[in-house]
């Protein structure tokens, strides 16, 4: 399965950056960079609006997340109980509920670093957005993407 690693581009709270096909916004104030893969192949089709968490801004927490997520064969993001998504399934009941902050509550997007505070609110972000499928010389592929978003307060 194909692992890529998608590059940024910072995004000023308060003001919108537009890159093809992409269209990111932020709380006034507050700068957010999220990632996407718009000069490697266009796999986003739609990218999504990254919040800053209230509890987070309100404590002052700032920081980077980095997102782990498994994309399926039709471009959609997959669920965490797909046999692929295999650092969740390999989590035993137990540790499931004990890990459940660094996950997506259905899909398989894994908080791979980042404060709890910043990282549980953007794997929901993350989940709204839209991916192309990947195709390779066999066909359509699963792939791995991962990226960064920076939650930074003025």
């Amino acid at each position: 399965m194909k692992e890529l690693a998608l590059f940024g581009l910072p995004l000023l709270c308060g003001t919108a950056f537009a890159a093809p096909g992409i269209s990111e916004f932020a709380q006034d104030g507050v700068i957010v960079d999220m990632t996407t893969d718009v000069d490697r192949g266009g796999l986003v089709k739609r990218g999504v609006e990254y919040d800053y968490p209230s509890d987070a801004l309100s404590q002052g927490i700032s920081g980077s997340v980095h997102l782990r997520v498994l994309v399926d064969e039709k471009g959609k993001i997959a669920s965490r109980l797909d046999d692929r998504c295999e650092r969740f399934m390999a989590l035993k009941p137990g540790e499931r509920m004990e890990q459940s902050v660094r996950w997506h509550p259905r899909l398989c997007i894994e908080v791979e670093s980042g404060a709890t505070e910043l990282g549980w609110p953007a794997t929901m972000d993350a989940g709204r957005t839209q991916f192309r499928p990947l195709v390779g010389d066999d066909g359509r592929e699963p792939y791995f993407v991962t990226w960064k978003v920076d939650y930074k307060l003025d």
